[in-house]
């Protein structure tokens, strides 16, 4: 049996993969021009284990070649001793954006969405963005919290995969 990361086919080098994650934030009209940057090779973490221990290497590994998207670039821009940061995950093999995130100060001037405007907003970046399909999703958590400036929403989707019955976005 082979380990799945042995098997995994790597696409996108390091820098392709920043640029793709650059080009991303550009589109989304945030510059990355005054921050430093860095991409690290993300492993899957617990969604590698939970498949490979319930459906077992062979099938665990299929199933991370062509439907599960559990290794990414990961890449960050920051500014030392600052919260505010951007994130973007890519696919090394098809080269998508997987997720994204902009931390802020707690003060900064913000959106104030309704649940549901957000919602719509996750769902469109899930769908044209990373490019999955939510047809056979759930929302299973939605929490937000009221800031200075601002509404924090954190939401969750459970997936139920016909093969391995579980998957999660957040």
């Amino acid at each position: 049996k082979t380990s799945p990361k042995a098997s995994i086919e790597i696409r996108l080098s390091k820098n392709e993969a920043s640029t793709v994650a650059r080009n991303f934030l550009e589109q989304q009209k945030l510059s990355t021009a005054e921050y430093k940057t860095a991409t690290n090779f993300s492993s899957g973490g617990e969604a590698f284990v939970f498949l490979e221990k319930t459906q077992g290497v062979e099938k665990a590994n299929q199933l991370m070649k062509s439907e599960i998207p559990v290794w990414s670039w990961d890449f960050r821009a920051f500014k030392p001793l600052q919260k505010e940061e951007f994130g973007v995950s890519v696919d090394p093999t098809s080269g998508n954006v997987l997720s994204f995130y902009h931390a802020l100060e707690d003060d900064t001037e913000g959106a104030n969405l309704s649940q549901d405007d957000a919602r719509q907003i996750a769902e469109n970046f899930i769908t044209t963005v990373a490019k999955t399909a939510l047809t056979n999703s759930k929302s299973f958590a939605a929490s937000s919290e009221t800031r200075k400036k601002s509404t924090e929403h954190t939401l969750a989707w459970t997936q139920t995969n016909p093969q391995t019955g579980a998957g999660k976005f957040r």
